[in-house]
């Protein structure tokens, strides 16, 4: 009798032991879905935010990035014109010619411009400065191509599908590519290769010229 009673008791304490180690087994599946729904929640208010983050030239965090032998070729008048500033030169190989005859060179401190401004801008130097004034650079007309083609376009956030998208976006009142610059020309400016808004000046002569005097 006192056999069979142990051997009960030791069925209930295995059953309990087990019933105990599936709770916990369900427990722990709970809390790891719980940190994965978490962890995606997080990534996606991440990319979120990202896409609403503001276009590169009003990023107060841009350093200035104007050489010193430059500075007295700096002009104090308004701005030639504005619009946007994008690069070009991808798969190019250093064979290829340019408007001015020259060899393209993607490491070049070089642009080019609207066809139809080729005559006025041809060997100009131009000195290009972000919206915001953080970044600046001086670059050498010595190509044209089809920018005046590629439409107008404004900053705006859009929804598409299931997300807001901020970028330039198509639109006939907007502000029109005015130079391609070369990949290194625009990563010094933009500092990530994101198509940029800029002011433009014509600079009178050859800042090399400016720097010696």
């Amino acid at each position: 009798m006192e056999l069979h009673r142990r051997r009960a008791a030791g069925r209930e304490l295995h059953k309990h032991i087990t019933n105990r180690n599936r709770t916990l087994q369900a427990a722990y599946g709970a809390l790891a879905l719980c940190l994965v729904a978490a962890s995606l929640f997080v990534l996606i208010c991440w990319c979120r935010v990202q896409a609403l983050a503001p276009p590169p030239e009003h990023n107060v965090r841009a350093q200035i990035a104007t050489p010193t032998a430059l500075s007295a070729a700096w002009p104090q008048s308004d701005p030639d014109f504005m619009g946007l500033a994008t690069w070009y030169g991808e798969g190019y190989c250093t064979s290829r010619k340019t408007r001015s005859g020259e060899a393209f060179d993607p490491q070049a401190f070089t642009c080019a411009v609207p066809h139809e401004w080729w005559p006025a801008l041809a060997g100009k130097w131009l000195r290009i400065q972000l919206m915001d004034g953080a970044r600046s650079i001086v670059v050498r007309v010595n190509d044209s191509g089809y920018l005046s083609e590629a439409g107008r376009f404004t900053w705006g956030i859009r929804r598409v599908g299931q997300l807001d998208v901020a970028r330039w976006w198509p639109d006939e009142n907007g502000l029109p590519i005015v130079v391609d610059l070369t990949q290194t020309a625009h990563w010094l400016l933009t500092g990530d290769g994101e198509t940029v808004a800029v002011r433009v000046w014509c600079l009178p002569e050859s800042p090399q010229k400016s720097s010696k005097e």
